[in-house]
C-alpha cells in the first residue's frame, strides 16, 4: 500500500477466512459437547441397568420383614416357629459372603458383563423356591440363594463403573449401588402394605426383578474395556469404549484407550501371589486399617441397623408405636432411599469424621428415647399376624375428613411420655388411632442417623483406607467380617428378644451405638479430601504427628485413579 493511500476499512477477505476458522472451531466445540453430554447420559443409563441387581438385594434383604409375620400366623401355610422365622430372615445374610467370595474369580475368568448377568440366576431361581408351592425347606433354599445372590452381586456394578466411568461421575455412578439396594427395600415394603399376607405373590413379584435385570444387562451393556485389554482384546476394547463414550470416530478416545492399555501393563508387572499379599498384613498401613474398618462394621452391625431392615415389621410392633407396622416400615424404607443419596453428600462437604460422629449421636439419642418410652408404655403391642389397616384408613380420613380431636389421658402416666395424639375418625363412635408419636420419631430418627453414617460410610471407606497391593484382599476380608456379624445378629435377635424383651434389645443396641461412636472419634481417621498416599502416611506415623500434610500434587484429594505409595519391603528381601 502506498504512502497517503486510504486503508480499506473491512478486509473482506480476512474477515471471511476468520469467520470460516471460528465456524469450525464453534462446530468443533458443540460436537465435543453435545458427545461429552451423550456419554454422560450413556453411563448414567447402564449405571441403572447395571444396579437392577442390586435392586434384588434390597428386595431380599427386606422380604422378611412384612413375610414373617404372615409366615409365623397360627394355622397359616408355613405356621413358622420363633426358631424358624429367625432361620428364615437369617439364612438370606449367612450365604452372602460365599457370593462375595466366588464374585471376584467369576469377574477376573469371564468378564464384568458376565458377573452381572450371572447374578440374577440365583435371584430367580430363590424367589421362585418361595413363591411356588412353598415348604419350610423351599424356603431356606430360597432364602439362601437370594442371599448368595446379594452376595455375587456386592461387587461386579461397583468394578464395572470404577473401570468404565469419566473421573467427574465415578463418585456418583458408583453411590447408585447403595441407592439401588435402598430402592429394593422400599419397594418390597410397599409391596408388604399392598399384598398383605399373599406373601407368595411378593416373592413372584420380586422373582420379575432379575429376569428383567437380565434381559436389558443383555442387550444394552457392553463389556468393561479394561477387563478386555486385560485379555489382549485390543479391537473390542476399542469398540466398547467408543460405545460408552458416545464417540463418533477411534481417534477421539484413543488418548483413554492408550491410558488403559498402559495401566493394564502396569498391573501385570506389579502382580503378586495370594502369599506375597497377606504378607503384606504385617505392615502399619495395612494391619491398622484393618482392625479400625473391621470395628467400624462391627459397630454397625450390633447397634441394629440391619435387624430394623430384616425385622422392620416387628420392630415397629414392638416399639409401642400405634400406627399400622407396614405404613411405618415404608416410611422406614424411604427415610433409607432419601438419606442414603444425602449420605454422599455430606460425607463430601462436612467429611467422614464428623457425619460418622453425629450419626452415631443420633442413633444413641433416639435409641434411648425409645428405652424410656418402653419402661413407661405398658401398653400391648400391636399383634404379629394383622397389621392395623383399620387404624391407618381412619387416620388417613382423619387427616382428609377434619374431624380431629387431641385427647390426654391422665390416667396414664406414659401419655406425657408418649405424647400420644388420639384421632377420631368421622363417623366413628369407637375406633380411636393413637399415635404415639415419640416412639415413631425416635425410630424414624434413629433409622435416618444410622444412614447417613454408621450404615453408608464404612462401605465408602473400605476402598479408601487400604493400600492398592492389599485392597482387594483385605475389602474382601472385611466384607465377609461383616456380612458373618449380620447373620449372628439377625439370627439371635429372637432369642435376644425373648430374654431381655424389646427394651433391652434396644438398650444393647444404644450402648453398641454409643461405644461405637467413642471408637470413631479416638481412632476413624478423616480420608475426605486426602489422597490415598496421605491415607497411608497416616497409619505409618506416630501417635504424635497424625495429622495429614495437604499433597499439593494431588491437591489433597481421594481419587481411585492415584495410585498409591507401594508397601516397603523387608530389607532382606
Amino acid at each position: 500500500m502506498q504512502t497517503g493511500e486510504r486503508q480499506p476499512l473491512l478486509d473482506i477477505k480476512a474477515a471471511v477466512r476468520n469467520f470460516q476458522e471460528d465456524g469450525t472451531l464453534n462446530m468443533d466445540s458443540k460436537r465435543r459437547r453435545e458427545e461429552s453430554m451423550k456419554g454422560t447420559i450413556i453411563q448414567i443409563g447402564l449405571c441403572i441397568i447395571g444396579n437392577l441387581a442390586q435392586v434384588s438385594s434390597g428386595l431380599s434383604m427386606g422380604f422378611s420383614a412384612v413375610a414373617l409375620p404372615y409366615m409365623s400366623e397360627p394355622g397359616g401355610e408355613i405356621n413358622a416357629t420363633k426358631e424358624e422365622a429367625s432361620w428364615i430372615a437369617s439364612l438370606a445374610a449367612i450365604t452372602v459372603p460365599i457370593g462375595c467370595l466366588i464374585s471376584g474369580p467369576i469377574l477376573d475368568r469371564w468378564g464384568r458383563k458376565f458377573g452381572i448377568l450371572f447374578v440374577n440366576l440365583p435371584f430367580f431361581v430363590g424367589w421362585l423356591l418361595i413363591a411356588v408351592q412353598p415348604s419350610l425347606y423351599r424356603i431356606y433354599l430360597g432364602r439362601a440363594l437370594t442371599g448368595f445372590g446379594t452376595g455375587l452381586a456386592s461387587t461386579p456394578a461397583t468394578i464395572y463403573f470404577a473401570e468404565v466411568a469419566t473421573s467427574s461421575l465415578r463418585g456418583f455412578l458408583i453411590s447408585g449401588t447403595s441407592i439401588a439396594i435402598s430402592t429394593g427395600v422400599l419397594v418390597v415394603y410397599i409391596l408388604g402394605y399392598i399384598l398383605q399376607e399373599n406373601w407368595k405373590g411378593i416373592a413372584f413379584f420380586c422373582a420379575l426383578f432379575p429376569v428383567v435385570a437380565a434381559l436389558l444387562v443383555a442387550i444394552m451393556v457392553p463389556e468393561s474395556p479394561t477387563w478386555l485389554l486385560s485379555k489382549g482384546r485390543q479391537d473390542e476394547a476399542c469398540l466398547s469404549l467408543k460405545l460408552i463414550r458416545g464417540a463418533s470416530s477411534a481417534n477421539e478416545i484413543q488418548d483413554e484407550l492408550d491410558s488403559m492399555t498402559d495401566r493394564q501393563k502396569s498391573n501385570r508387572r506389579n502382580a503378586s501371589s495370594f502369599l506375597e499379599t497377606l504378607s503384606n498384613f504385617k505392615y502399619p498401613q495395612v494391619y491398622k486399617p484393618f482392625f479400625i474398618m473391621n470395628m467400624f462394621f462391627f459397630f454397625q452391625q450390633f447397634s441394629g441397623i440391619f435387624v430394623v431392615i430384616f425385622y422392620a415389621v416387628d420392630q415397629v410392633r414392638n416399639s409401642g408405636i400405634d400406627v399400622d407396622p407396614f405404613l411405618v416400615s415404608i416410611m422406614i424404607g424411604l427415610i433409607r432411599l432419601l438419606f442414603t443419596m444425602l449420605a454422599a453428600w455430606s460425607s463430601k462437604h462436612y467429611g467422614r469424621r464428623p457425619t460418622a460422629i453425629v450419626s452415631g449421636a443420633g442413633m444413641t439419642l433416639s435409641l434411648f428415647f425409645l428405652i424410656v418410652h418402653l419402661y413407661n408404655n405398658t401398653a400391648p403391642p400391636l399383634p404379629a399376624h394383622k397389621p392395623h389397616f383399620a387404624s391407618s384408613h381412619n387416620l388417613t380420613s382423619s387427616l382428609l375428613g377434619l374431624n380431629s380431636t387431641l385427647e390426654i389421658d391422665s390416667s396414664n402416666s406414659s401419655s406425657i411420655v408418649a405424647n400420644a395424639t388420639r384421632l377420631l375418625a368421622p363417623g366413628s363412635n369407637s375406633q380411636e388411632v393413637v399415635i404415639s408419636w415419640t416412639p415413631l420419631i425416635a425410630l424414624l430418627v434413629y433409622v435416618l442417623a444410622s444412614t447417613i453414617g454408621f450404615l453408608t460410610l464404612p462401605w465408602a471407606m473400605i476402598g479408601e483406607v487400604y493400600p492398592a497391593e492389599i485392597r482387594g484382599v483385605a475389602s474382601g476380608m472385611t466384607t465377609c467380617v461383616a456380612y458373618i456379624a449380620s447373620f449372628i445378629t439377625v439370627k439371635a435377635y429372637p432369642i435376644v428378644l425373648d430374654v431381655l424383651h424389646q427394651s433391652g434389645v434396644f438398650l444393647v443396641f444404644g450402648v453398641t451405638a454409643l461405644l461405637g461412636t467413642i471408637f470413631i472419634y479416638m481412632f476413624l481417621p478423616e480420608t475426605q479430601g486426602k489422597s490415598l498416599r496421605e491415607v497411608e502416611e497416616y497409619f505409618t506415623r506416630s501417635g504424635k504427628n497424625k495429622n495429614f500434610s495437604v499433597d499439593q500434587e494431588t491437591d489433597g484429594m481421594v481419587s481411585s485413579n492415584r495410585k498409591p505409595i507401594v508397601i516397603q519391603k523387608a530389607q532382606n528381601k
